[in-house]
């Protein structure tokens, strides 16, 4: 596979279709900047004629802000130029029929305007994807997701009882609900959206489809590799109107067959002669940590090689048989850290010891100081609040609403009976970007509880009120990391996170432990068992310098792929 060269294959090249391999690490966010996107509009290509998309909001986002640094404009500018699949078919969708995005948590409830409206409205796409690997122990959760699974492997469904009740059957749903009622649970879903005339991530997608696709000079689809045969379809049929289009993806990090996803569809078009090329230089995997990736994947016989270059740096490879030993490293090595597993349960030992310790950390699939993955950090926002409060009498407006929500309401109690009203008289006097202590006016007997220091305050709620006891304790965490490191530890991003191999995909930091346990599983089909060596060579390629393997009592991991 031939070295590819931005400056050399630009988007006006010969032609039409492209595929370009991106290797971990390579830089394929730069190579489609500086090959077709900025030259695009070097061009004076109309905004509306170029569209490069993507499966993930974090990767379309990343595109987006670069691209606009690069050619000088705002990024709120070019949101039709760096959209996510899903935002780019609502948008279309949209042009021709009233619609809302329906939301199976509140499926109940009808949409706000403004959320409908709003940019977020393929909230968690990348999430909700993998949500499709297990069955779930909500029967409507399990609608959903096979429901979806169905339509993005574009089974040919009748819309029937029995012809769901077939498709539901081909995915072989281990969970504890019988076909007759996932079909049901579906039935109701899809009664509800027509009622309410929403549609799901899923509807987005196949309306889409039957919709004119627009006229384009350029079609950039990055990260194809996730993509599932509904959206591969989908592609495909806007690049019937698109000049050029051009796939940026690595088969060997296509870790979502589970759930749909069609890597092998690129596959087959490097095996049918389309034009393509790889980016062979690294520039974040280490020596080792390469060696490790490469003796992996090549165990995988059914793919196309792109054969890269590691860094210069040989970086440094760590084997531990307990948590204790890694969490060692991690305590004596300074940098950001990945903490990455299979399964979300392995990581709790580790969660529960830098709890223990104090030690600031961010669990994307689990409970800590700094929430989850998309959440605001409730807690310690509403602690720096109030820490601003009693310091300066001044604080944000954000961290002013956090104090006001973070109080439990308890009606029979004089202090928390005005808390509604409390919140009513702070929100009018807001002023500007902060609110000060006099404005907060229903709160000054909480604060001057809190003259002593914020966690005084807290004992003194919780000795007054035993009722809400447990609410002062949910601030053990971080009571704890401001006695170890000050307040301003709550403020820093954690140099440690917590989370799935799938959930870091597209991410790196500088040192990275990899969990191995039982869910490594051998006895499979030959084609899941290449999916584990591809989820492995993920997780592997996630370091810039030091990689620590964790291997666990049940470990299996050497027998998939070392």
């Amino acid at each position: 596979m031939r070295h590819f060269e931005p400056n050399t294959d630009g988007w006006h090249g010969q032609h039409r279709e492209f595929v370009l391999v991106g290797p971990p690490g390579t830089g394929k966010t730069r190579a489609i900047l500086d090959a077709w996107l900025v030259p695009a509009f070097c061009a004076d290509v109309d905004v509306r004629q170029v569209l490069a998309c993507s499966f993930t909001k974090a990767a379309a986002g990343t595109m987006r802000e670069r691209l606009a640094e690069a050619i000088d404009r705002s990024a709120d500018e070019l949101k039709r130029v760096c959209s996510t699949i899903h935002s780019e078919a609502l948008r279309i969708v949209k042009m021709t029929r009233r619609v809302s995005v329906w939301d199976g948590k509140n499926a109940r409830k009808v949409k706000s305007k403004a959320k409908c409206a709003a940019a977020g409205d393929e909230d968690d796409i990348e999430m909700r994807w993998e949500t499709l690997d297990t069955p779930q122990s909500d029967l409507r959760k399990e609608a959903e997701r096979c429901w979806g699974l169905a339509r993005n492997l574009r089974i040919d469904i009748e819309r029937t009882a029995s012809g769901i009740g077939h498709a539901v059957d081909r995915l072989a749903s281990a969970g504890k609900f019988r076909t007759q009622e996932i079909v049901a649970e579906i039935l109701a879903i899809e009664n509800e959206k027509r009622d309410r005339h929403q549609v799901d991530f899923t509807d987005m997608l196949t309306i889409a489809l039957g919709e004119p696709a627009p006229m384009r000079e350029l079609l950039v689809v990055d990260e194809a590799q996730d993509l599932s045969p509904l959206q591969v379809a989908l592609v495909r049929h806007w690049a019937e109107n698109a000049e050029r289009l051009v796939w940026v993806a690595d088969p060997d990090q296509a870790i979502f067959a589970f759930a749909g996803a069609d890597g092998q569809y690129l596959t087959t078009l490097l095996r049918d002669g389309v034009e393509h090329a790889a980016l062979l230089q690294s520039w974040r995997v280490p020596g080792v940590a390469h060696a490790w990736a490469r003796r992996v994947i090549l165990q995988n016989r059914d793919r196309e090689d792109a054969a890269y270059l590691p860094t210069a740096e040989d970086g440094r490879a760590i084997q531990v048989k307990r948590p204790e030993e890694a969490l060692g490293v991690i305590a004596q090595t300074p940098g950001t850290w990945f903490v990455l597993s299979r399964i979300c349960a392995d990581l709790s030992p580790y969660a529960g010891a830098l709890a223990a310790e104090g030690e600031p950390f961010l669990h994307e699939r689990g409970s800590s100081p700094w929430g989850q993955r998309g959440k605001p950090r409730v807690e310690s926002d509403a602690l720096l609040g109030l820490h601003d409060l009693v310091v300066s009498g001044r604080t944000t407006k954000g961290r002013a609403k956090r104090v006001i929500d973070a109080l439990p309401a308890v009606p029979k109690l004089v202090f928390f009976a005005g808390k509604k009203l409390a919140a009513l008289d702070a929100h009018k006097a807001f002023v500007g970007d902060a609110v000060t202590r006099a404005q907060m006016s229903a709160w000054g007997v909480m604060l001057d509880w809190s003259e002593r220091g914020v966690f005084e305050g807290l004992d003194a709620i919780e000795r007054e009120h035993r009722e809400i006891g447990a609410w002062a304790k949910k601030y053990a965490a971080q009571r704890l990391i401001v006695e170890r490191h000050g307040w301003d530890a709550l403020e820093r991003e954690p140099r440690i996170t917590l989370t799935s191999i799938h959930a870091s995909k597209g991410l790196e930091r500088d040192h990275c432990v990899v969990i191995s346990g039982p869910q490594w599983v051998l006895q499979r089909h030959p084609g899941e068992i290449a999916e584990e060596r591809r989820i492995l060579y993920v997780a592997l390629t996630r370091c810039r310098r030091t990689l620590v393997l964790h291997r666990t009592e049940q470990d299996t991991l050497w027998r998939v792929g070392l």
